[in-house]
């Protein structure tokens, strides 16, 4: 009775020590995920509108992004 009330409880500690990484690994996740969302939403606030027919293709993504930044252009760094 003792060995399996010792082996369930290390099992109890394995978990808990996995659930620890995994809840710290989806919180850099989710960070990660809320930065690129925002990111999108910086570079869609810059791009051009296109018109609302179909769903913009990779291709078309990547021409509004590098029209609007040949539109806005970074600035020069000091010291130039």
């Amino acid at each position: 009775m003792q060995a399996e009330h010792d082996e369930t409880a290390a099992r109890a500690d394995s978990l808990r020590g996995q659930i620890d990484q995994l809840t710290s690994a989806l919180a850099e996740v989710e960070a990660c995920l809320a930065e690129i969302v925002t990111t999108g939403k910086a570079i869609d606030g810059l791009a051009l509108p296109e018109p609302a027919q179909a769903p913009a293709g990779p291709a078309t993504v990547h021409r509004r992004i590098a029209t609007a930044f040949n539109e806005h252009p970074p600035a020069d760094p000091p010291g130039s």
